[in-house]
Formats: C-alpha cells, structure tokens, sequence
C-alpha cells in the first residue's frame, strides 16, 4: 500500500503538465500558434484576393445553377416525348433560360417596388 505522502495532488499534476506544455509549445514555430489580430484577418496579403474569387464563383455558381439547371431538365423531358414540327432541344433550352431570367427580373423588381412602401 502506498503511504499518502507519496501520492502526488492534483494541483502538483498540473503545475507540471503547465510547464511541460509551455515548454512544448514555446518550440514550435511562431507562425502556427500566433493568434491573428483583427487588423490583419489574413495571413498573407494575396489571401484576402483568394477568398473573395471563391465567394463569389460560389455564388455565381449557385445562380446559375438555378437559372440554367431547369430548363435542360425540362426540355430532357419534353425531348422524350417529343417536339412540335420546327423545334429542337436548342430552343427549347432558350426558350425556357429567357423565361427563367424573365421570371427573375420581374421578381428583383416586385421586391424593388415593395422596399419602399
């Protein structure tokens, strides 16, 4: 049986574990536990110019993926069951990504109209 004197508290623990992690985390490099302050968010200066390009190719993505997506799997559709005479797959597409844009713009500018009542 081990004497009580002998047995280690846990404030002895962690004042070790303290100053066995300080001396861990003092060796490695500045850059990677250096907290960014909030005059400069991004590490490097082009950072900043990286993630606006990718904001915004997500969001034009998105958009147009609910713009165009749409019309092709309707004329998919419609090209299963057939044309009239004189229209194709082409036109139908068109047709139906100007109809999309068209219902766009009237709804853009309902909400336009509304803002100001």
């Amino acid at each position: 049986m081990t004497r009580t004197s002998e047995l280690r508290d846990l404030e002895t623990r962690m004042a070790e574990r303290r100053l066995r992690g300080a001396r861990i985390w003092s060796q490695a490099p500045r850059r990677q536990w250096e907290a960014l302050t909030p005059e400069q968010p991004f590490r490097s200066p082009l950072r900043w110019l990286a993630a606006l390009l990718l904001s915004t190719a997500l969001i034009l993505g998105v958009a147009a993926a609910v713009v165009l997506v749409p019309p092709g799997l309707d004329c998919r559709a419609q090209s299963e069951r057939g044309f009239f005479a004189g229209d194709s797959i082409s036109a139908c597409y068109a047709r139906g990504v100007a109809t999309r844009f068209a219902e766009l713009d009237g709804r853009l500018r309902r909400i336009i109209l509304r803002s100001g009542q």
